[in-house]
């Protein structure tokens, strides 16, 4: 992984585990809304201005629509971390939604490899605490570097945001510039 300073969290899916180590109680739901046929790494960026809102249901669960990009911006910050019930779908066009299953057997489509984290450096400068979901939907056995691939996208959706802050500020610097010399 090529950030310097990040935190990294396993994704919570479920229930606490038996032993009841690190778990709390639930802290709600969450819908995770995937292209129907994507497969790769899917990224959630918190925090990013001119984002996404973040979606919620009737009845409170946040609603992630992943873009075809596997790359969703959103404006508002992360859930409080703990344990979230997480249902990962596949959506059609015409709004029909399959079910894929979460850390299947190995020959089956699914989501696997989910982390979330912070990076505070990347490339050796500051990201303003990015924080970050990410996970993979493919079928593991299809392909041996599916968390590599993931953890390769990640810092590239972070440093396309950063370059995008970048532009526009430049371009808002320029536009300062040239009615000051009016």
């Amino acid at each position: 992984m090529t950030f310097d300073h990040t935190t990294l969290w396993p994704c919570s899916v479920g229930p606490c585990h038996a032993d009841g180590v690190g778990c709390t109680a639930l802290k709600g739901s969450e819908v995770h809304l995937i292209p129907e046929g994507y497969t790769g790494p899917v990224v959630i960026l918190y925090g990013v201005q001119g984002g996404s809102s973040v979606q919620r249901d009737e009845h409170g669960t946040v609603i992630y629509r992943i873009p075809p990009d596997g790359v969703l911006r959103l404006q508002g910050s992360a859930s409080a971390m703990g344990f979230y019930d997480k249902g990962y779908f596949y959506e059609a066009a015409d709004g029909t939604r399959i079910e894929l299953p979460y850390q299947a057997a190995t020959n089956v489509l699914q989501v696997f490899a989910a982390v979330e984290g912070v990076t505070e450096l990347l490339d050796g400068e500051p990201t303003n605490s990015q924080r970050f979901q990410a996970y993979v939907v493919g079928v593991p056995g299809d392909r041996g570097g599916w968390a590599p691939l993931r953890d390769k996208a990640t810092p590239d959706a972070i440093r396309s945001l950063r370059e995008e802050k970048r532009t526009s500020s430049a371009r808002e610097s320029s536009h300062a510039n040239t009615d000051a010399a009016s």
